[in-house]
């Protein structure tokens, strides 16, 4: 049976990481090795672990760290399964996804990569499921549409790419992604929700969008095809039309507005092709720019 090898970087989160710890618990007749990371928790995380948990985490280390990328790395080194992955303490697996994974790989000796939907839970209770296809990874370059904890990988992969990029702090996992890509891996998604990510204010993903936008100029920069070009596509888009609300559902615009952002789409089209165009998604870090809800 393959061994599934699950990272979980932690810190401060003891209102969360029982949730999340349950969600593996829960899954039965599976040979899952869980590493815990934490970076030195003030709070009573560490005690929710050893009080309820220690009969199913493997492995339990708490010293001082340079952050999630580094605590992911970390606990790659701990790992010995030949499927990883990482969970961060926020989210949660849903039933029977562990087993789903060791079923695709149990399946395909020569599987890599596989990855399902996730379902994004907001802070109002409120909650949408993202899909992935073959055209989601080919579009990975400019379009992260993989959510990490429905990612699962085989070991061959880690031992060619190693760990996460320790100078990424938000966008280390599309980075990641593209690594695989390059790598030419063997790749299977399925429609099946393995997973469900929590947003909060407290959440990364929510938090310092000046550093979301760095990283993803970055990460479009080095990956997408004629990645610099792409890149000008996206900073004037943001600048002149997402910054004024032209990408928000429900912002009144100027119709003069309206018509010059028309125009330029239907320009960029011609050069770009429409799919680079129409997959422009860097509306949630200028509306957490302008704090629009």
């Amino acid at each position: 049976m393959n061994k599934i090898s699950i990272v979980i970087p932690v810190l401060n989160s003891e209102d969360t990481i029982d949730r999340c710890l349950s969600s593996i618990r829960s899954q039965e007749n599976l040979d899952l090795e869980v590493i815990v990371v934490d970076g030195l928790s003030s709070d009573k995380t560490i005690d929710i672990i050893e009080n309820k948990y220690l009969n199913i985490v493997d492995h339990l280390i708490s010293e001082a760290d340079f952050g999630q990328s580094d605590a992911i790395n970390k606990g790659f080194s701990y790992a010995t399964g030949n499927i990883l992955c990482w969970l961060c303490a926020d989210d949660e697996f849903t039933s029977h996804a562990l087993e789903e994974v060791a079923h695709a790989f149990a399946a395909d000796p020569d599987l890599q990569v596989f990855s399902g939907a996730c379902r994004r839970v907001l802070k109002s209770g409120k909650a949408c499921t993202r899909y992935v296809s073959e055209d989601s990874w080919k579009r990975l370059g400019y379009n992260n549409e993989f959510d990490q904890p429905s990612m699962f990988w085989s070991r061959s992969v880690y031992e060619c790419i190693g760990g996460v990029d320790l100078n990424l702090k938000v966008a280390m996992d599309w980075d990641y992604w593209n690594k695989m890509k390059i790598m030419k891996v063997n790749f299977l998604t399925t429609t099946n929700i393995l997973s469900n990510y929590y947003f909060s204010e407290a959440n990364k993903t929510s938090l310092n969008p000046e550093l979301h936008l760095k990283e993803t100029r970055q990460i479009v920069s080095k990956y997408a095809p004629n990645g610099d070009l792409v890149l000008k596509l996206y900073d004037h888009l943001f600048e002149n039309f997402d910054m004024k609300g032209c990408y928000d559902s429900t912002a009144k615009i100027p119709d003069d507005l309206k018509k010059v952002h028309h125009q330029y789409l239907k320009f960029a089209e011609t050069v770009f092709g429409e799919d680079i165009v129409n997959h422009y998604n860097w509306n949630w870090i200028s509306k957490m720019m302008r704090e629009v809800k």
